[in-house]
């Protein structure tokens, strides 16, 4: 195996839009990395926090220089964390992968309601959501190798995924 065999994969969209039902569907053999499970383990409580993200990007280049292909389940709707995640593939000189999970704010509200008090606050959902079409624009000029572009609520389903490679 050679380091460009390994591929960090990030997931980018709102709480609530089908990241991690994507990444269930179509993971194999990639490390997970989730803001989530860090939220799980520690005393920081159910909303996001910078410690949280910055403690996977602190785990994901000693993975990826070992071999071990990653996919980080977080939102990734501001550039710097995008930026951050490329940063970190190129270091790792590993293959560079977004996956875009374009789901409407209103079945986004709607899920996280039915996680009840485990669910993410509105107000962060809105958010996300509100950067979702800066994101898509801003994304093809980023400079990921590919975009994986899922839309509506097939969510999960490789038919439902379009693959497309940036023209460089």
């Amino acid at each position: 195996m050679t380091l460009r065999d390994v591929t960090l994969t990030i997931m980018c969209g709102p709480p609530g839009a089908g990241k991690s039902y994507w990444i269930a569907a179509n993971r194999t053999t990639e490390e997970l990395l989730s803001t989530e499970m860090v939220r799980r383990m520690s005393a920081i409580g159910r909303r996001s926090s910078p410690n949280q993200l910055a403690g996977i990007k602190l785990l994901a280049p000693d993975l990826l220089r070992r071999g071990q292909s990653v996919i980080v389940d977080a939102c990734s709707t501001k550039v710097q964390d995008r930026r951050d995640w490329l940063s970190i593939a190129r270091f790792a000189s590993a293959h560079t992968r977004i996956v875009i999970v374009d789901t409407d704010l209103a079945t986004c509200l709607a899920r996280q309601a039915e996680r009840g008090t485990s669910g993410v606050p509105e107000p962060i959902i809105r958010q996300h959501s509100d950067r979702m079409p800066h994101a898509m624009t801003l994304i093809p000029l980023e400079g990921w190798e590919d975009i994986v572009t899922v839309t509506g609520r097939v969510e999960g389903s490789r038919s439902g995924s379009t693959l497309t490679s940036p023209s460089t």
